[in-house]
């Protein structure tokens, strides 16, 4: 798994807050097997005279754009080694089904959303303490491989459920020929 381009974006949070919000996230990401990549958001700030840029894009870096480097910047460098210096997680061993078509297409995209069946039961394991993980209805299906990531619960959400927003329709396919 690689995670990528996540940052601490300051339109959201003080700067006070960035250095333990890129701790958190990348030890949050790091408790998934398999984790092999962070890619962090930005290395360095975009320079000010490049002012086509909307402001946030002049503060996400790990470094400013003289390239020295920030406290967010520290953060993730500490929590990168902390990271490489730990044993591996065990496997996530409940499973959370998306529903999806014989192309491995989410029947519902809202689903995965905020709000939405995948999502709310996520959440609840995860509220609940669980480390959850999501496999696809085709994957639930298949004893063995469930088996082969360790997933011994699995949990189908709810039908019905909240509407959510979603910047593309269900009934929209894009395929790529």
């Amino acid at each position: 798994m690689w995670l990528q381009e996540v940052g601490a974006p300051l339109n959201v949070m003080d700067t006070a807050q960035a250095p333990d919000f890129v701790r958190e996230t990348v030890r949050a990401a790091a408790d998934c097997p398999d984790l092999w990549g962070v890619t962090w958001w930005c290395s360095h700030d975009v320079d000010r005279s490049l002012a086509d840029f909307p402001d946030l894009e002049h503060t996400l870096g790990l470094h400013d754009a003289g390239g020295t480097v920030k406290p967010v910047g520290r953060a993730f460098a500490e929590v990168a080694a902390e990271v490489r210096a730990s044993s591996a997680p065990p496997p996530r061993g409940t499973a959370v089904v998306v529903e999806v078509d014989d192309d491995d297409l989410p029947l519902h995209r809202g689903d995965c959303a905020p709000g939405g069946r995948v999502f709310t039961a996520w959440m609840q394991v995860a509220a609940d303490g669980g480390r959850p993980t999501v496999v696809t209805s085709r994957t639930a299906a298949d004893a063995g491989a469930l088996a082969a990531r360790g997933v011994t619960d699995v949990v189908h959400p709810e039908p019905g459920g909240a509407s959510v927003y979603a910047a593309v329709p269900d009934t929209e396919r894009l395929s790529i020929d």
